[in-house]
């Protein structure tokens, strides 16, 4: 079984795989959801083929019901999770049966492995096997939408980023024109540079932390709905979010601070003479 726990109950036998025998292994979303009250181990079930279905011509069942002798833990076979992605069912099989695929647990190195097992087979069976590949190719080949979306969704956000940026500095920068005779009233009444800098900071950090604020419950809303949808994404990663404020929130204090040291250079002699 790969290393799958067992939740219950038993492993194939040798004789089991060899003799085809009508026993099977279940997950545990599949244990209960057929025995709720229960115990599947010892039950009974029985199988009904599918016409439709484009496994039935394949893998045509021998048996018309089959006896559970063990419950395993739920595995992942896909990132995108459905009803029936953890209900799965086992049964029993070996070297010489015929099968659409075979998994193999190797120690070593994996390509050796591969060409080592692709030579043997083509040696004692030339039309056996179509093709051999490496289990980080075919999740690889499974990822690659999902990476696809993590780079274009990268790109849109350092572009948004970047919009924020040129958004804050603007913003700012026409505000603090429309008060030069303000500030410089108060340069002129005592106020220092630095007290200048900090007054345009806080107006503009206020106003960056209520958009932080609105953003970042959007996002974990929208976090929500993938964590429902995708395996292995978490709703509330504290490192992610963590992560993102921190960035917003520096390049919102950088596209402050150089229209706040601006500020901080009006000449308040040229501001009272102007008045």
């Amino acid at each position: 079984m790969f290393g799958v726990p067992f939740r219950g109950g038993r492993n194939f036998t040798a004789n089991e795989a060899v003799e085809g025998q009508p026993v099977a292994i279940v997950s545990e979303s599949l244990a209960t959801r057929l025995w709720p009250q229960g115990n599947a181990v010892g039950a009974s079930l029985r199988l009904v083929s599918d016409p439709r279905s484009h496994l039935a011509a394949r893998s045509p069942l021998h048996y018309s019901a089959v006896q559970v002798i063990g419950v395993v833990r739920d595995v992942n076979t896909g990132l995108v999770e459905d009803a029936n992605s953890r209900a799965l069912m086992y049964f029993p099989t070996h070297a010489h049966a015929t099968g659409s695929a075979i998994l193999l647990r190797v120690n070593g190195d994996t390509e050796a492995a591969r060409q080592k097992i692709d030579k043997e087979l083509t040696e004692s069976i030339p039309s056996g096997v179509d093709s051999i590949h490496k289990m980080q190719e075919l999740v690889a080949g499974r990822l690659y939408p999902f990476r696809m979306a993590y780079w274009i969704s990268a790109a849109l956000g350092i572009l948004a980023l970047l919009l924020t940026i040129s958004g804050i500095y603007g913003v700012l920068s026409y505000l603090i024109e429309q008060r030069v005779r303000e500030l410089g009233l108060r340069m002129a009444l005592g106020a220092t540079r630095i007290s200048v800098v900090g007054l345009v900071l806080r107006h503009s950090l206020r106003l960056a932390l209520i958009g932080i604020g609105v953003g970042a419950a959007l996002a974990l809303g929208a976090s929500k709905l993938l964590s429902a949808a995708l395996v292995a994404i978490h709703a509330s990663d504290a490192a992610a979010f963590g992560g993102g404020i921190a960035i917003v929130l520096l390049a919102c204090i950088a596209a402050s601070l150089i229209p706040s040291m601006c500020a901080s250079r009006v000449d308040p002699l040229n501001t009272l003479r102007h008045d």
